[in-house]
């Protein structure tokens, strides 16, 4: 699932979030960040629901459990490359390996 675009809103093009549907693939979120490093394609988690954060996990003693819909989420969700002096050539290598990774993934 990619963002989809807003009227009258201009992207930062500082990170591209996409949620992969894992319940449609034979492999999690980060076997799936494993196979896009494999094809040199850096990603990041960079949101973790704040329950699952180790200090408001311990000090209000959180379970994933808690907020489903939170770490549904977080689960699914990476950071793909992007930035502003991105050559178009490597747009779209990294969006084809995707696509070509969750058609090989595909369950």
């Amino acid at each position: 699932i990619v963002p989809q675009s807003v009227d009258d809103v201009r992207h930062a093009h500082h990170l591209f979030i996409v949620m992969l549907r894992t319940e449609m693939l034979t492999i999690s979120r980060d076997e799936f960040v494993l196979a896009l490093r494999a094809e040199n394609i850096g990603t990041g988690t960079h949101f973790r629901g704040l329950h699952l954060q180790p200090y408001y996990r311990d000090k209000y003693s959180l379970q994933p459990s808690d907020l489903p819909s939170a770490t549904f989420t977080s689960d699914r969700i990476i950071s793909l490359p992007l930035y502003p002096q991105m050559e178009e050539t490597a747009r779209l290598v990294t969006a084809n390996t995707g696509k070509n990774l969750i058609r090989h993934y595909r369950k």
